[in-house]
This record gives structure tokens, sequence and C-alpha cells, in this order.
């Protein structure tokens, strides 16, 4: 008796094993050729997701199930562990429908502000978590609701222990409704050392693929709990901004005088600045309380004016800077290092290598000009200018 029921356990084993391997090749023949051939992309996504090939043991566990009354002396643990079997197969499947439904919903443009890959952990995790239920009470032959019923002495540590992921879930809930952070979003972080576009948010942590090719990975909430620096602001506006400054050496800035003058005279973006200061120098000659002064002191023009005016020309006038935004050339405070005169203007292009040789371009041409306008740029003494100096005076007390 217990060898023949051994003998059809054997049998209707291989009996699910064969069905399994005719549904496989039905799916690998059959249904794959089907999903090529129609148009919508969620088949091909379910079946790359191998969501068919997990459903696939269903039909024969489901054989098991129905055939342990012909082996009573098995029967009972052949069912209890067939449920439990049919509760992690279904599981798996529901799971690998989850990530499809992610997956597809992903390839749509709404996936980039809505992003839902937070909310599909959490399904996951709710749905392995009532899978154990199930299975536990499959193998024990005992209700369902009244394991519910005793967990429920455990909800705080069943808190505690999910602490992080129901945090991380209010967090994804309010990125959501707020928009603060999308997918793919530059933001910066410098207390997570992160620095980088291509975020990819999850339920438990963001990832930052930095710029310098590193990854940073940042808990849920801490962008919730802590300030952080998003760019997409930058990138949907009209100009990514400039701002930079350039150290004039203080001992270079005088008044114009004529020489000046005549040499300013083949520059186009100050010929409106220069007619403007020769019609100050006109009305300042005729003002009684200017007779005596002389005229390139008292209609205030001056080198770093000349030169001020010239670049606030060439970046109106530059094709990859915004004429419709903020351009200013302002002087700031003097420091020990020179006089800073800064740049604050946006260029038209965003990318960041463009933008880069963009603005190097800029300063280029700013440096070169400099000598032009009798202006030079500060800097710092090096050990080479202490040793010309050294050198000179050592040379001068030989000759004397």
């Amino acid at each position: 008796m217990l060898l023949s029921q051994i003998t059809i356990l054997v049998g209707i084993l291989l009996a699910g094993l064969l069905l399994q391997a005719a549904i496989h090749f039905f799916i690998r023949k059959g249904l794959s050729q089907w999903i090529q051939q129609t148009n919508t992309l969620w088949d091909d996504i379910f079946y790359l997701i191998q969501f068919f090939y997990r459903l696939s043991s269903l039909p024969s566990l489901i054989l098991l199930y129905f055939s342990a009354g012909w082996m009573p002396d098995f029967m009972d643990w052949i069912q209890r562990l067939t449920l439990a079997a049919l509760v992690i197969v279904s599981a798996r499947s529901l799971g690998a429908a989850l990530t499809a439904v992610n997956d597809s919903y992903d390839d749509h443009e709404i996936a980039k502000t809505k992003p839902i890959k937070g909310y599909i952990q959490v399904g996951k995790i709710i749905l392995w978590l009532f899978a154990l239920i199930l299975v536990v009470s499959a193998l024990l032959r005992s209700s369902p609701l009244l394991l519910l019923g005793e967990l429920g002495a455990f909800s705080a540590v069943l808190l505690l222990v999910f602490k992080d992921t129901l945090v991380g879930l209010f967090a994804s809930v309010q990125f959501a409704t707020n928009d603060m952070v999308r997918t793919g979003d530059w933001i910066e972080m410098p207390e997570y050392n992160a620095d980088g576009a291509g975020v990819v948010i999850s339920v438990h942590t963001v990832k930052v693929s930095n710029w310098d090719k590193t990854i940073s990975t940042i808990p849920t909430y801490s962008l919730i709990s802590n300030s952080f620096k998003n760019w997409r602001g930058m990138e949907l506006s009209s100009g990514r901004r400039i701002k930079r400054a350039l150290h004039i050496d203080l001992n270079s800035i005088r008044f114009v005088d004529e020489d000046l003058l005549r040499r300013m005279a083949k520059f186009k973006y100050i010929q409106e600045y220069k007619l403007s200061k020769e019609k100050e120098v006109t009305e300042n000659d005729l003002s009684p309380r200017m007779k005596g002064t002389d005229k390139f002191i008292g209609h205030n023009m001056t080198n770093l004016g000349a030169f001020r005016a010239y670049v606030f020309g060439y970046l109106q006038n530059h094709p990859k800077i915004n004429p419709q935004m903020e351009i200013l050339v302002r002087l700031m405070a003097p420091t020990q290092n020179g006089l800073p005169l800064e740049i604050y203007a946006f260029c038209t292009e965003k990318r960041w290598e463009y933008f880069e040789d963009i603005q190097a371009e800029i300063f280029d041409h700013m440096l070169a000009i400099l000598p032009e306008f009798d202006l030079s740029a500060y800097q710092n003494p090096s050990g080479v200018d202490i040793r010309s100096i050294q050198t000179g005076r050592s040379a001068e007390k030989i000759l004397a």
C-alpha cells in the first residue's frame, strides 16, 4: 500500500514536470512570437520580466494538490506543502507583475514627475507579508484571520521594523505631491557628498549619480528633513548663470588721457559710452562750476569704467549670452587681492561642458583685452617674482 502510494506520487511529480515543460515550450515558441507581433509594449515587458514563466508552475502544483487524495498516507502534508508552494509562486508572479507595471510606467513622460517605484516597493513588501502569513497558515492548517489577530500584539514591533519603509513612503508621497524631486533631476546635497544627475527614487533611498562617476545614496526621508538644491529650475529656464570675477590690480586704475582715448576709438562696444562721456566734457566746459578743472578728471572717465562698458557691450553682443536676461558688469568691494570685477549673465547653452567652454572663452577675451585699457590683472607675487627682485638688487650692488 505504501509502495503504491509512493509510485503514484513519483508518477504525479513526473507528470507535473512534463506539464510544466510543455507550458514552457508553448511560451517560448507560441506566446513569444505572438507578443513580438503586437504593437503594444506592456506585453513585451511582462515577457522579459518572466511573468509567464513564473505562472507556468501553477498547473503542476494544482494537479499535485487534487491528486493528493490518491495517497491518503501523505495527503495532509502534500496538501499543506502544495498550498504553501502555490502561495509562494503566486507571490513571485505578482511581484514580477508589479515590476513590469513599474517598467511600463517608466516609459511614459509622466514618470519623470510622478514616479511610482516607491509605491511598487511598498506593494511588494505588503504582498510578501501577506504571503508569509498565508504560508504559515497553510503549513499549520489554521485560519489566516487568526494569525492576523495574533500579530496585532506585535504591531509595535512591526512598526519599529518597518519604520524606515513607512517614513520613506510618506516622503515619496510628499515628493509627488509637492513636485520636489523628479527622476533624473540634478540635485546637490553637500552633507551627503551628492552632486549629480540621474536621480533614482525608491522607498528607502535616493541614488544620485555624481559628476565624478560615483554614486551617493541618501535616505529618502533626509530630502524632507534637510535642505538640498535642485537644478531643475536652471534646466527649464532660458539660460545658465555665469557669475565669476576678474581681479583688477588697483595700481593700474587711472583716468583716461588723450592717448588712451585714441586707442579706444577702435573698440565698437564702447563708442556709446565714449560719446556720452564726451558729451559730459562739453557740458562741464560750459559750466562755471567746472571752470579750470582738467577735463579728463572733470568727466570722471577712467580706464576701468571704459573697460566695464566694453565688457558689457561684449556680453550683449555675444551669440551665446541671453540678452533677455540679466547682464551685469559690477565692481565688488576692494580686497587684498585687488578689485573684483564680476560678470553676471546667463548663457544660452546649459550643457555643462559647452557652458564651461563659453565661460572660459569670455574670460580669455577679457584677460587678453585688459592691456589695451592699460589695466592689469592682480596676481600675488610668486617665488619667481621674489627671486627676480633679489637678482636685480644683487646686480645693482655689483654695478655700484
